[in-house]
């Protein structure tokens, strides 16, 4: 998967001017097909949000095999536009409109699928923009009560370490976009983890709104919008250990039979991969996340979600 810079870390401050779902919300869009529709748009009415390093590739490969379409990629993009559109946390993207992004699932209403998706991992912190696109005068009326949500959660600062050894394997491989830069001291020496982690703590501190590990904030603004039984909320523990639990669970949300298995995400076996949390990272990290994520046990608890959402929600392993 890809990112814009700070994706993993506070990705909002560029885009505060109309926000305000990390990554995230996978934050894979999709919607019934409506065989009458004159506005593109209107077909989309599945909406998987998350942030990066959560579990978004195996479950988007998984709807791709079951015939759920996805966008089609225009020359000059780069090819996982196919699973992630990127639209509303690219705000060069943001600003071509509707019309931009509906063109992108075209041929998903010459095929007359019945779902279409966009699997971007940065839409977490974006559903005040979604909630425009989707009430957008261009937009059908009912797109917006059709759209699904699907967002998964993972303990944020394994999700963070995850994320550092994905951005440092592709600058080691010779990648210099901009969104690696954070995991590089200016010499292009690699930082480590737990320089990373002081950097991160730093920011999230500063501007804490722009934080995708502070899950229950971005949650609390999406329900804002949107209805909360439109909104599953998955465990990437239980992905992990029972995926055919979570198969089922999307399966039922979406009113679909889901065939075959997820595949596995993580291919990144680097001979210097950090693969534990050191003690400083937990610290540093640890005591930011804590009481949000408290707080999220008890905004799912609470909230009236779909019925085949896990509640109460497994808390998050200890590091």
């Amino acid at each position: 998967m890809h990112a814009p810079k700070h994706e993993g870390r506070v990705d909002a401050k560029k885009n505060t001017s109309s926000l305000k779902s990390h990554d995230h919300t996978i934050p894979i869009n999709a919607t019934k097909h409506h065989k009458n529709a004159n506005n593109m748009f209107a077909l989309l009415t599945w909406c998987f949000y998350t942030q990066q390093k959560a579990g978004t590739t195996s479950i988007a490969s998984l709807l791709h095999s079951n015939g759920i379409c996805s966008a089609q990629v225009f020359p000059g993009e780069p090819e996982f536009y196919d699973k992630e559109v990127h639209f509303f946390d690219h705000q060069n993207r943001y600003d071509e409109g509707i019309e931009f992004y509906a063109k992108r699932f075209k041929k998903c209403a010459r095929q007359n699928k019945q779902f279409i998706m966009d699997a971007t991992p940065n839409y977490l912190n974006q559903a005040r923009r979604v909630y425009k696109t989707y009430t957008n005068e261009k937009a059908q009326k009912s797109a917006i009560k059709s759209l699904k949500l699907i967002c998964i959660l993972r303990e944020p600062v394994s999700r963070e370490l995850s994320l550092y050894n994905h951005k440092v394997t592709l600058f080691t491989q010779g990648s210099k976009d901009d969104w690696l830069m954070d995991v590089v001291h200016e010499n292009s020496t690699i930082k480590t983890f737990d320089e990373y982690s002081d950097e991160l703590a730093r920011e999230i501190r500063s501007f804490p709104r722009g934080a995708f590990g502070l899950y229950v904030d971005h949650l609390k603004e999406w329900v804002e919008w949107f209805d909360r039984k439109n909104l599953l909320i998955l465990s990437y523990d239980e992905l992990l250990q029972q995926p055919s639990m979570v198969m089922q669970r999307i399966g039922h949300f979406l009113g679909i039979n889901l065939a075959g298995s997820f595949s596995h995400e993580n291919t990144n076996e680097r001979p210097n991969k950090v693969k534990e949390v050191s003690l400083h990272a937990k610290q540093v990290l640890g005591s930011l996340f804590k009481d949000k994520n408290e707080e999220l046990y008890k905004f799912i608890r609470d909230s009236s979600g779909p019925p085949m959402e896990q509640n109460p929600f497994p808390r998050f392993k200890d590091l």
